[in-house]
């Protein structure tokens, strides 16, 4: 039932979390959860496909870069053969992809060498030895995952832009994290297994920036309706405490089974702390100790944003609670002085809070897990390096996890946290990028004007108090 209680929390986390979080807007509630849901079903149908294409495309990467004679493969590897090169892991995986191609021409090897068989679907990631996509919880989930930077990049394009826009940055917003995936996790090495600070909030955050920059009509941040109401911020903040309830579950999710439970809980000690200075630097910031809720719906949930590292299968709870207040502080910060900046200068109009809730508090959490892999050396090195390394085994990573087992760079003399360092900044320079790119394509569809951006009456059968934007526009014009 474990599998299943993820699943259940995870969508709502993604389909009725974010609705109800970016539900703000006065005259934009019906898009707001309407198509948030379009987008979201649409990117996750997609992804299912998509991130299954992706093992594909590695195994045909491995096969290509790593197998220049079967020879190669002819041998198994014993346990004294083992060695913790990246290289050679990568061989050995492009030996179990190349055995898949084996069987799937010869099926009388699954009953003559079940061992082999098995194996080998477990190092690639496949169910069967068919070519065929397969539809089973772990997948659901991977399509799920792919759907949550969509949802981040729906925050910076918010009541900007048209739902064909929008249909064509889920799109490719997915396509795009799959491609950033395979590079950072599959083809350089670098683990992000415990939330996606980097391969989930970063990516959608910068990709949103890159988005948002070309996408965006000029001057469409003064428009009067980009503000909110009382009502639909309370139903807002509604959507913030669900978020928040639920996020554990989305740093849980990958983690080793033997620090699932730990995950969790280091998750909430930082959101336990992310809340307390949200409501501190708020009402400082504010210089009459009043709260802004614009500023608490996003710092209060970013502590878990700042845990979602590998950084959570190391820290003590006290280092849990300091980082979940380090993303409260700088969340809460971010938004009263960067973002005016980011619109004023930079015409990075951002109209959830993307920056200051995905972008900057997934920085600290790249952070916090370089520093806690940094000490890793020989002395974790055991028998999942090789036979040779038991003896002078010393030390094992928390909850008894084997470094070898955990990490793909495992020599030991700095290499895991050297592929941790670059994994953020190869992240953002791909998702700015991909995401202008996908702005540019989005710009030369037909979206909203900006008299008529963040109302829902272009899109919809509106009640008859619904006072159009443009309508009072022309108004004061005449006026004038």
């Amino acid at each position: 039932m474990l599998p299943q209680r993820f699943f259940i929390e995870i969508t709502t986390y993604v389909y009725l979390g974010f609705a109800l979080q970016y539900s703000f807007l006065r005259k934009f509630g019906y898009s707001t959860m309407s198509f948030g849901l379009l987008q979201a079903t649409v990117a996750a149908q997609w992804g299912i496909v998509w991130m299954q294409l992706i093992d594909v495309i590695h195994c045909q990467y491995l096969k290509s870069n790593f197998i220049n004679i079967d020879a190669q493969c002819t041998p198994p590897f014993t346990a004294e053969q083992i060695s913790p090169t990246y290289s050679q892991k990568q061989l050995r995986q492009a030996c179990s992809c190349q055995l898949w191609d084996v069987i799937h021409g010869n099926r009388s090897i699954v009953t003559e060498q079940p061992n082999y068989a098995h194996h080998t679907l477990i190092t690639i990631g496949k169910m069967n030895f068919d070519n065929t996509f397969v539809i089973t919880l772990p997948s659901l989930m991977e399509g799920l995952l792919a759907t949550i930077p969509v949802q981040i990049t729906y925050g910076m394009l918010l009541g900007k832009v048209g739902p064909s826009q929008l249909m064509l940055c889920a799109l490719t917003c997915v396509t795009c994290y799959g491609i950033n995936y395979w590079i950072v996790i599959y083809v350089l090495g670098a683990w992000d297994h415990v939330g996606g600070s980097c391969i989930i909030h970063a990516f959608g955050a910068f990709f949103g920036i890159g988005c948002t920059l070309f996408a965006s009509p000029k001057g469409v941040a003064s428009n009067p309706d980009n503000s909110p109401r009382y009502n639909a911020d309370v139903l807002c903040t509604v959507g913030v405490i669900l978020n928040w309830i639920t996020f554990p579950s989305i740093n849980a999710y990958f983690a080793p089974a033997a620090a699932q439970q730990a995950v969790v809980i280091n998750t909430y000690l930082s959101l336990f702390s992310s809340c307390v200075a949200s409501m501190l630097f708020s009402s400082l910031y504010s210089q009459q100790f009043k709260f802004d809720p614009a500023d608490i719906q996003r710092s209060c949930i970013s502590g878990g944003v700042a845990i979602s590292s590998v950084a959570s299968l190391f820290v003590q709870p006290y280092q849990a609670m300091l980082i979940g207040f380090a993303g409260g502080f700088a969340c809460s910060t971010s938004h009263n002085f960067l973002r005016k900046f980011l619109e004023k200068k930079l015409m990075i109009t951002d109209t959830v809070g993307v920056v200051s809730l995905h972008a900057i508090p997934s920085a600290i959490a790249w952070i916090a897990g370089v520093i806690s892999v940094a000490p890793l050396n020989t002395a974790y090195m055991g028998k999942w390096a090789g036979t040779q390394y038991i003896s002078q085994q010393t030390k094992t990573l928390p909850f008894g996890l084997e470094y070898g087992q955990i990490f793909q760079h495992t020599a030991g003399n700095g290499d895991t946290a050297r592929y941790q360092l670059i994994m953020y900044p190869t992240t953002v320079a791909f998702a700015l990028s991909s995401g202008a790119l996908c702005g540019f394509l989005a710009r030369n569809v037909k979206g909203p004007s900006v008299a008529r951006s963040f109302s829902d009456s272009i899109f919809w059968f509106v009640p008859e108090d619904f006072r159009k934007t443009e309508d009072l526009m022309r108004k004061e014009t005449t006026a004038v």
